[in-house]
């Protein structure tokens, strides 16, 4: 069975994010964080890589890219990734609604 969930973001005047995530295999909503590790811009909100880190069964951490999809940079395109290969684990969208940034993510393409 695939990974289907949704979150939100909101960021910190630094540039890091704190929010919480849920997906079809968890029964609550779960706490992530992320430092932000590429250069932050005020003007271009969320957009950089983190360093993400989260709490379920065991503490978990992967690598979070988030970049424009749309040319009209209206929605997101997030990518979680291994830093130990760079393998992709999670997909996700997303879009910015009162400063939050709010979406999906799964674990297939």
């Amino acid at each position: 069975m695939n990974l289907i969930g949704r979150f939100y973001f909101k960021q910190t005047e630094n540039g890091n994010l704190i929010g919480e995530f849920s997906n079809n295999f968890t029964d609550e909503n779960i706490t992530e964080c992320a430092n932000i590790k590429s250069t932050f811009e005020k003007k271009n909100k969320f957009i950089g890589s983190y360093a993400t880190a989260w709490l379920e069964n065991s503490a978990k951490s992967l690598i979070l890219k988030i970049e424009y999809k749309t040319e009209n940079k209206e929605i997101f395109k997030l990518t979680w990734t291994n830093p130990n290969n760079n393998e992709i684990i999670f997909y996700g969208e997303g879009f910015i609604v009162d400063k939050i940034l709010i979406g999906d993510y799964r674990d297939f393409e």
